[in-house]
């Protein structure tokens, strides 16, 4: 072999060879056709054996993404997730290089689907999202933290499909649907979420967010037994004398959010004749999540006026 030869055996040697890639592109659009900008696109597949994330992006302010992975016989599956939204995920591609893929994907508003099919894929979409996590997070992990994880993700999503289980819990758009439905279906979509909320841990009655309470509060000393509705950020409060529900107060600004171990209730109350005002918070154990603990007062700067606690009905 002359020197030449060899020289440029060995030059094209040292130049890395690129890697084949695939590329996964689409928009992600709500039902009306509108681009669902930060929806994020998650890519898994096989590595040496065990499925794990190869790729992840934020779709843009049109909801469009593009990704570029490294060529592999498949690709275990797409996610793709928008905490104002249903999540949806595409599984089982061809990941061979030359196999484009371009997906335009529709998710349903967070409130779900309308049609009872639709529900009920919606559901299986929450079946197949629990076993591709339970994947990742390793079959060694506990089964309460792999709940607990998909919990924290997707249970307020979960929560607000229409159930048939759970209407009397539901805003009158849920049980519009649920009343439109056949029995037959309503006895299948019951079944099945039923067996959705125990795979992930779920308590057919807690959605705090439509939610009706016996609950007592003390006031000067005496106490006060009342039944407390919340229906998303508003509510009531109505006195319970002798067996009878009477309006009483009403409930305001509510919000729902997890501090450290705890979940926190808070908001405003008032009189219905509008002549007292002030705020109150709950403390509920997600252990123990049919009870809450709490106060009330005037001035959420002062200490609170009492206590107020309860029971779910």
């Amino acid at each position: 072999m002359s020197p030449n030869r060899f020289q440029m055996v060995m030059i094209f040697a040292l130049i890395p060879v690129p890697a084949r890639a695939i590329e996964l592109s689409g928009i992600v659009r709500n039902a009306d056709g509108d681009g669902l900008a930060n929806t994020t696109v998650r890519v898994y597949a096989p590595v040496n054996g065990e499925t794990r994330k190869v790729a992840e992006q934020e779709a843009d302010s049109t909801g469009t993404y593009q990704i570029r992975i490294n060529d592999g016989a498949v690709i275990s599956a797409i996610e793709y997730d928008h905490p104002a939204w249903q999540p949806q995920v595409v599984q089982g591609l061809s990941g061979r290089a030359g196999d484009d893929h371009v997906i335009n994907k529709i998710l349903h508003n967070k409130q779900g689907p309308k049609q009872f099919v639709r529900i009920l894929e919606q559901v299986h979409e929450y079946v197949e999202l629990f076993h591709l996590q339970r994947e990742l997070l390793g079959f060694n992990v506990p089964m309460e933290r792999v709940q607990a994880a998909l919990r924290d993700r997707f249970q307020d999503r979960i929560l607000a499909m229409p159930d048939p289980r759970r209407v009397r819990f539901q805003p009158q758009k849920q049980k519009d649907i649920v009343a439109e439905m056949r029995l037959e279906h309503r006895e299948i979509l019951s079944r099945e979420l039923g067996e959705l909320f125990e795979l992930y841990g779920i308590r057919a009655t807690f959605d705090l967010h439509h939610s009706e309470w016996n609950t007592t509060y003390i006031t000067n000393g005496t106490r006060m037994d009342t039944i407390a509705r919340i229906d998303g950020d508003a509510g009531t409060n109505d006195l319970v004398e002798n067996g009878r529900r009477v309006p009483f107060g009403i409930l305001s600004n509510i919000t729902v959010t997890r501090v450290g171990a705890k979940i926190v209730v808070s908001g405003s109350w008032s009189l219905r004749e509008g002549t007292e005002r002030g705020y109150f918070r709950w403390e509920i154990d997600p252990k123990a999540p049919n009870t809450f603990t709490g106060v009330w007062g005037i001035d959420p700067n002062l200490a609170p006026l009492g206590s107020w606690n309860g029971k779910l009905q």
